[in-house]
């Protein structure tokens, strides 16, 4: 069933959803050169940590719009079930659009990408929470040394959502430099709002990928099952893909299975396939470190985690202080942004 030169367009007729793409046309003065706008010149703090608005991103009015749009869609559309994804900078996007319209969208899923703190690695490549965008554009790489950005705290958006919580998924590679860490971050962050927060970190080599800044194997498997964008695979698919699985793990095997699964008894809802569960996920690639907040992934509920607590992905992340090394080298009087 999933010929994989579709792209994100056959999981979504297999799956079952509608796929819509969010994009720019230019002019590319967004934070690091990218296309569409984040909010507040990258200047996210305690005092301002939620910036959605009109004024504060250009954009706004069109994400505003793609919303508006599946809204005015109902006979076709769930408006419930809206989720963004996003790898790398798209990942930031997603997660400021998400947060943005948290009344409207119930979930995202993000990889090679999180939350990024002030003073803190992982560092992202434009230096985005460590320096202001109008400063980044006027120093470049030496915007730290320049000006750095004592008025930041986090970039792109603190994750406050208020009465409305979202799902948050995060999938990342340990040996993602710019990234590992970070996820943490995001997870520590949700979790503290109050929002369903899913972590998932891989250690390379464990399904057939290097890692590195790289989505996980069956990526958009992993994202369907973790947020559940279609119900969750009941017991009797589950134990039926696994028997296709034959003990094996490995993300050639696993995709073989997954096109099986319109056959498989209990795995087919119509014309489309069931979420697969985390047990049927790391049949792909076995993350090592699995968070998660309320015990939830895709729409199954009473799902352990690695710990009973959360646990830290296992790569060298935190503080400047903490003699975490980093291209950013800002004054010795700058010291660390203070959260919430």
């Amino acid at each position: 069933m999933l010929d994989g030169n579709e792209g994100v367009t056959g999981y979504a007729r297999d799956y079952g959803f509608a796929v819509f793409g969010v994009g720019s046309t230019g002019p590319f003065t967004g934070d690091g050169g990218f296309g569409l706008d984040f909010p507040a010149n990258g200047i996210i703090n305690p005092t301002n940590p939620t910036p959605c608005s009109a004024s504060d991103s250009k954009d706004y009015v069109y994400l505003k719009g793609i919303l508006d749009f599946i809204d005015g869609m109902s006979d076709k559309l769930d408006n419930t079930k809206v989720f963004v994804e996003g790898f790398s900078q798209s990942s930031m996007y997603a997660a400021y659009f998400t947060v943005c319209f948290a009344d409207r969208i119930a979930g995202m899923w993000q990889g090679g990408s999180a939350l990024a703190k002030t003073y803190y690695t992982p560092v992202t490549p434009g230096f985005q929470g460590q320096c202001s965008n109008s400063d980044y554009t006027q120093y470049g790489r030496d915007c730290c040394e320049e000006h750095f950005c004592k008025d930041c705290t986090w970039w792109p958006i603190y994750p406050r959502t208020c009465q409305h919580k979202i799902i948050s998924c995060i999938g990342t590679y340990t040996n993602d430099e710019i990234a590992c860490g970070g996820d943490y971050y995001q997870y520590d962050a949700m979790t503290t709002e109050g929002n369903d927060a899913r972590m998932l970190s891989f250690a390379p080599n464990t399904g057939g990928n290097n890692g590195g800044h790289e989505f996980p194997e069956n990526g958009f498997d992993w994202l369907v099952g973790c947020l559940g964008i279609v119900d969750s695979c009941n017991t009797t698919c589950e134990t039926r893909f696994l028997a296709c699985m034959g003990g094996n793990v490995g993300s050639e095997k696993f995709r073989s299975c997954r096109e099986r699964m319109g056959t498989l008894n209990g795995c087919s809802m119509g014309n489309s396939i069931c979420a697969p569960t985390l047990n049927m996920m790391r049949q792909s690639e076995v993350p090592e470190v699995v968070n998660l907040s309320q015990g939830r992934f895709g729409t199954s509920t009473g799902v352990m985690g690695t710990a009973m607590g959360p646990k830290k992905p296992n790569c060298k992340f935190g503080s400047f202080d903490q003699e975490n090394e980093s291209d950013c080298k800002p004054p010795n009087n700058a010291g660390p942004a203070t959260g919430l």
